[in-house]
């Protein structure tokens, strides 16, 4: 508290001498202030440019992803006539075309904007050779399914098949139609549809860079005229821009960066900034705990400390599973516990299952309880090399668990294993983990099988 009372009598000082200098120099200050405004003009009319421009490559982005998602969704209306003979979706798709003609539309919006749009007046050509074959395939399908035709568009109706089509059965129809927009040439042309689309992003991206290099040339300029005439103010007003400097100045850049870099700051400079910092630092070191609480309560078990259900769910989608074991872990007639015993010995039960398994496992290795009296082991740099080891691990968990000496019941284990590089895979590594457990309880429970 003497502390913060001496910085403010220190500011205080320093304040009167600032005032003194600022009233002998205020002449001059007003005349340099006078052209640093119209300089700071400058700069401001330079930064609505640059703004304008940015609206303009935004407005012409949003004309590439609406030319993507009109293809996109003419291709899907294709795709579910073809393969459901719903006549309305033949409707949508000419709507599309005929009317919405939202592809068309967003290259007119991309010439206005005068930009390069050679990359997707390509892609409008591909996307229209592709019409082509989709109102071909869908008069195909409407044949094979014998749609009426009166009940399809006119653009659909008027397609004339071939003599050789005609002669199809309605099977080999639909199995033409079905590889005209799903074979690999038709998702050629919509790759080549998409690479067109994404180069004329990139077109915008170098014109939005060669426009912002200008601006930023134009701004720098203006702003090193303010930095000339920022200096002259600071030799007319040395003493108060020193004091503004050490006191102030400095201390908020060191608290920006500190913001920034998501850290305490030092206090430092003026009462003021000093008792910002603190003040601060008590809410940093507040929200920091409460973010690492809530972290851990969202990610662990409550009961066993081990990780929950919701982080081994993250884990399997993260993990390589070429280059790890899983093992599934599954308490043997758990229910009994809490009949014969009660909840809290259940629960006893848990945290020693759950105690012995990270007492056997390696310090990394993911362990997480996935279920009522089920727990999960993710080994993370294990083959089926090192399967003696594994096993060893687990009957020696088994075996503790199995023959207690704290006068706890009996505990037996029913455990699945599978490797990464595991023979004749059925499903993801921890569906085959899970299938050995199964194997395991159809032959008894009390036991470990490996995949």
């Amino acid at each position: 508290m003497d502390k913060q009372k001496g910085g403010k009598r220190t500011l205080g000082e320093r304040g009167v001498r600032m005032n003194a200098l600022s009233a002998a120099m205020m002449l001059a200050a007003i005349l340099t202030f006078a052209v640093l405004i119209g300089t700071t003009r400058g700069s401001i009319t330079g930064y609505h440019d640059m703004r304008e421009a940015t609206e303009r490559y935004i407005d012409c982005l949003q004309d590439t992803m609406v030319f993507q998602e009109s293809s996109d969704y003419l291709t899907s209306e294709c795709r579910h006539f073809v393969v459901t003979g719903d006549v309305a979706h033949a409707v949508n798709f000419v709507e599309e075309t005929e009317t919405t003609r939202r592809r068309e539309k967003a290259i007119e919006d991309f010439l206005q904007a005068e930009i390069s749009y050679g990359y997707l007046n390509r892609a409008l050509n591909y996307s229209n050779d592709l019409i082509e074959v989709e109102c071909h395939a869908m008069r195909l399908a409407a044949q094979a399914f014998d749609v009426a035709p009166e009940a399809l568009p006119e653009r659909i109706r008027s397609v004339v098949l071939t003599d050789e089509e005609l002669a199809m059965s309605a099977e080999d129809m639909r199995a033409l139609a079905t590889d005209m927009v799903f074979g690999e040439a038709y998702i050629q042309v919509k790759a080549n549809i998409r690479e067109n689309v994404e180069k004329s992003i990139e077109v915008l991206v170098e014109e939005r860079r060669v426009v912002q290099v200008a601006s930023s040339e134009h701004l720098n300029g203006l702003l090193n005229r303010q930095f000339a005439l920022s200096c002259a103010l600071m030799v007319m007003m040395a003493l108060i821009v020193l004091s503004i400097r050490i006191l102030i100045m400095r201390p908020i850049e060191r608290f920006v960066k500190s913001i920034r870099n998501q850290e305490r700051m030092n206090p430092e400079g003026a009462y003021e900034t000093r008792f910002l910092a603190c003040s601060y630092n008590e809410m940093f070191d507040k929200n920091t705990r409460s973010t690492e609480a809530l972290s851990y309560t969202a990610t662990h078990d409550s009961l066993t400390g081990l990780y929950n259900r919701t982080a081994y769910d993250a884990a399997r989608r993260e993990v390589d599973e070429a280059t790890i074991c899983a093992l599934i872990v599954d308490i043997d007639n758990f229910k009994g516990f809490n009949d014969n015993y009660g909840h809290d010995m259940g629960d006893r039960v848990l945290r020693k299952v759950a105690g012995q398994l990270k007492a056997s496992f390696r310090s990394d290795d993911f362990i997480s309880r996935i279920g009522g009296d089920e727990f999960s082991v993710i080994m993370k740099n294990a083959d089926s090399k090192i399967r003696d080891i594994v096993l060893r691990k687990v009957r020696t968990a088994a075996e503790r668990l199995k023959n207690p000496e704290d006068g706890m019941p009996p505990v037996t284990l029913s455990v699945g294993i599978a490797f990464g590089d595991r023979e004749n895979p059925v499903g993801d590594i921890f569906k085959d983990a899970d299938t050995a457990l199964y194997r395991v309880k159809k032959n008894g429970r009390n036991g470990c099988e490996i995949y």
